[in-house]
């Protein structure tokens, strides 16, 4: 609450005149019942005050008013950043799962729902903010208020007191003689204001560290989802593969079984001898050894195609889709370069991270100039030079204080020196992991051209090898029926169909596998599932 006099009451009158000067006026600022006041008629240090009030000069109130603007200016640039940083990603957790997929739906849903790329996109995030918070902690000013009632006794004694200590409190006020254990209230109150402008580039390279490690987070990210990626279509093409496999051995158990029926029909009628059914009903049970065989590898595939798109114990089906024919010209040339790849990037983060905080040091050994603001009051109900409230918790002398610290940590240049060197090291260990990550992915796209030649290699024999198994099974079958073959030699005729049917499919499969590897190699699976499109656009 503010009262004015007679004078400042003419402010708000008709009758106000019409040029005031500042000296004509006197502030009286109430607080609590609490009274600030201003008068051009102050006498000089030590004459008593007639009343409880406390000299406050114009430009007292001058800095208390530009204190208070510059911190609302603070929080309104606080709250407009809020505003401005993005909001966080929501990541899906559980996608709509088709019933049946194919392996680029695959591959999506693995992107989406894997655990580890919402764990490694949290992160990543978390990284992101970090960079904010870097910035509002190297820039934002310091600006601390408190308030303190309390009831103590004034005992004051002369002497020293060491260091800094937060037990012992310290009493203001003259030697007293005597002592009295009587105690009275008090009150503190103030503001205190800390702020550096200049810092010879330290807070940019601190805020620098913090987004060379968001980079570190983002490439992250990016390696988990072509892990994650890669992952799934391999898992996709292996459970195509166990379905080709079991297709395979059921077309052997019904072969086998229509040829046990021929043969139990001519035993019957003793055009065959007894052993003769014996042999056929053991290829037959053989058969449906390894039938169930493919079947359990068939299911535990798919449970890890489920756990690869993160999914693990949900059912699925997939469509087979262009991968159980040859696929269309693959393009090296429009592969990115091994240095593009997200490890290989990932690494080169890591080593821009250790320059980062090697450059921070550089910029550590700088004076720090520190510019200090403090505006405090302070109340007591102890009655000494009219400074007294009737509680003690009313706040009757103010103060303030501006200044400037300049700090400089001299020695410090030691220990500085020491943690650039261990930065210089870090930095030569960084440069050495990402060299074995380029000797890694140079391998890795070798081996992929070895296996992509091998592969359509394969693949153009196992279709004649199929043709001549099925040539030789139907051979085998009509040499039996004439008694010009055993049983013995349809069963190796019908296993090696069956090896050849899946050795066929197998054979298809390896040819995209080895593409897969390739685009994983250049850190991307988009030149492979492109390729798996226009096949099957193709196809259709």
């Amino acid at each position: 609450m503010v009262r004015f006099s007679s004078v400042e009451k003419n402010l708000f009158t008709n009758s106000a005149p019409k040029v005031l000067t500042i000296s004509t006026l006197r502030f009286k600022i109430y607080l609590l019942g609490n009274v600030w006041e201003r008068t051009p008629r102050e006498r000089c240090k030590g004459a008593k005050r007639r009343a409880t009030t406390v000299i406050m000069p114009f430009s007292q109130l001058l800095t208390v008013l530009l204190i208070l603007t510059f911190q609302c200016w603070l929080e309104v640039r606080a709250q407009r950043a809020a505003e401005k940083s993005p909001a966080p990603e929501v990541v899906q957790l559980r996608p709509e799962i088709p019933k049946r997929f194919g392996l680029e739906q695959a591959v999506q849903l693995a992107k989406i729902n894997y655990p580890s790329i919402r764990e490694s996109k949290a992160r990543e995030l978390a990284a992101r903010e970090n960079v904010h918070l870097e910035k509002l902690t190297q820039y934002m000013p310091k600006l601390d208020l408190l308030w303190q009632g309390l009831t103590s006794t004034r005992n004051n004694i002369s002497g020293t007191l060491l260091g800094t200590h937060e037990i012992i409190p310290t009493i203001s006020g003259a030697v007293r003689p005597g002592t009295s254990m009587i105690s009275r209230w008090g009150s503190s109150a103030g503001a205190f204001f800390a702020w550096e402008p200049v810092d010879f580039g330290l807070h940019k390279a601190e805020i620098n560290v913090a987004k060379s490690l968001y980079d570190q987070a983002r490439w992250s990210t990016a390696v988990t989802e072509l892990d994650v990626q890669v992952g799934a279509a391999a898992s996709f093409i292996g459970a195509l593969v166990a379905e080709q496999e079991v297709i395979a051995n059921q077309a052997t158990v019904d072969r086998l079984q229509v040829f046990y029926n021929t043969v139990s029909a001519l035993v019957s009628k003793d055009l065959r001898a007894g052993v003769d059914k014996s042999l056929a009903d053991a290829a037959l049970l053989q058969s449906r050894n390894v039938l169930i065989l493919s079947q359990e590898r068939a299911r535990i595939a798919k449970a890890a195609l489920a756990e690869a798109l993160g999914i693990a114990g949900t059912e699925v089906e997939i469509d087979a889709g262009p991968l159980l024919s040859m696929p269309g010209e693959f393009k090296r040339e429009l592969l990115p370069g091994l240095e593009a790849h997200p490890l290989a990037l990932k690494r080169q983060a890591d080593i821009q991270t250790v320059l980062a905080r090697y450059h921070a040091l550089t910029r550590t050994y700088y004076p720090h100039f520190q510019i200090l603001g403090a505006f405090w009051g302070r109340g007591s109900s102890y009655d000494e030079g009219g400074y007294a409230s009737r509680n003690g918790l009313l706040l009757t002398v103010p103060d303030y204080g501006i200044g400037l610290n300049v700090i400089f940590r001299s020695l410090d240049i030691f220990s500085i020196n020491s943690r650039k060197r261990v930065q210089r090291h870090n930095e030569q260990l960084e440069r050495a992991r990402y060299d074995l990550v380029m000797q890694n992915l140079k391998f890795q796209d070798e081996k992929s051209r070895a296996l992509i030649e091998g592969s359509l290699k394969i693949a153009a024999n196992t279709p004649l090898q199929l043709a001549a198994a099925q040539e030789a099974e139907l051979r085998a079958r009509t040499r039996y029926k004439v008694a010009l073959a055993n049983v013995v030699e349809v069963a190796e005729a019908e296993q090696l169909l069956a090896q050849s049917q899946i050795a066929d499919a197998i054979a298809r499969a390896d040819v995209w596998r080895s593409l897969l590897v390739a685009s994983a190699a250049h850190g991307t699976v988009k030149p492979f599932l492109t390729l798996v499109s226009s096949s099957e656009a193709k196809g259709k």
